[in-house]
């Protein structure tokens, strides 16, 4: 089935996702509509590819709002949201992929002869109307049986989504009637504060967040899950939020840290030298983990981009921030201060 370019007529365009899925029933056309929908071969799967050589739950289409031309932009991830990846995997164009951010006229792969292809045209109202007419296209609405299988955490349009954190930016957010920063991320030029974080397998932090989720500060609000090697942040967006440069949460960060009775400061030996008020890179770990809320590997994250920055070195002039003993110590100034390469 092939869409060409919508035809000049009086009715405005909008924007429409299609996936064409051709499996061992034959070819059939899927209209996108919703935030989310699960692949694979169970009857719970909110689209079911018809082949024995497809996975129970074999993909995920997880959408996310196109703010300039409405509708969704569509990612394609690989397994389900417990992390147990489909047997076969996924190809897009050819190209064996985990995630994959989906483009008009992408082709997927699941199988061999089980594949689909996707489209992202504008159409108007016309359009859409002869191509839900033809014989070989009906829509499928997403109706999951169980929420956290298809990311389905809020029956509202909004989506919440997990993301690697290597998709996003980090960022300062300013709450509005507020002073105090907080740390959040960039996705889609849309800026997300830290909320909360769950050391808890995906399931059991969608339970005991759905009442947050289903209960908005904003009817604008959207949330996204930050997937971490420790559990998983979640993030929110509001239009009223304030974005700044990440650089102003360091230096919020750094202040506080530095304050009397923060992280334990004292006279410290290094082999046969002993260094003067030094602190420990693993108690900076515990301090910045308690203060995000969050995990240590995001401690260590953010104490890497302090070092960089200059706000603190370790004594010896190592390159990298590490959760151990090693020793570190402020800057003169308070601030940041540039590096000194100790070969010079």
């Amino acid at each position: 089935m092939a869409f060409s370019d919508s035809e000049s007529g009086s009715s405005p365009e909008t924007m429409l996702s299609i996936l064409v899925v051709d499996d061992d029933t034959g070819r059939r056309a899927i209209k996108l509509q919703d935030s989310t929908y699960a692949l694979g071969r169970d009857p719970s799967n909110s689209i079911i590819l018809h082949s024995p050589s497809v996975s129970r739950q074999h993909a995920l289409l997880v959408g996310s709002p196109n703010l300039e031309k409405g509708g969704y932009s569509y990612k394609i991830l690989d397994g389900n949201t417990e992390g147990k990846r489909s047997k076969n995997g996924i190809s897009v164009n050819s190209i064996k992929c985990f995630s994959q951010e989906l483009k008009d006229g992408d082709l997927i792969e699941f199988a061999p002869q089980i594949q689909a292809r996707f489209y992202m045209r504008m159409m108007t109202e016309s359009d859409i109307q002869r191509y839900t007419q033809s014989a070989s296209f009906h829509s499928i609405k997403s109706s999951p049986r169980d929420g956290v299988e298809t990311f389905t955490m809020q029956d509202r349009s909004q989506p919440a989504l997990i993301l690697d954190p290597k998709e996003t930016e980090p960022c300062t957010i300013k709450l509005p009637k507020q002073s105090a920063l907080k740390l959040g991320v960039k996705y889609k030029n849309m800026g997300f504060y830290f909320e909360r974080f769950f050391q808890l397998e995906l399931r059991e932090a969608i339970n005991q967040v759905r009442h947050r989720l289903e209960n908005p500060q904003d009817p604008r609000e959207l949330c996204i899950f930050l997937e971490d090697p420790s559990g998983y942040r979640l993030c929110i967006y509001q239009p009223q939020l304030e974005m700044l440069p990440y650089e102003r949460i360091l230096t919020q960060i750094m202040q506080k840290m530095r304050e009397p009775g923060q992280v334990p400061i004292a006279d410290r030996r290094w082999g046969l030298r002993v260094f003067k008020k030094c602190f420990l890179g693993s108690d900076a770990v515990t301090w910045l983990a308690e203060y995000l809320h969050g995990s240590r590997s995001e401690a260590v994250r953010l104490g890497q981009d302090c070092l960089n920055k200059g706000y603190f070195h370790h004594v010896m002039e190592h390159s990298i921030f590490v959760d151990d003993k090693g020793l570190y110590h402020f800057s003169q100034g308070g601030g940041s201060e540039p590096r000194v390469n100790p070969l010079r």
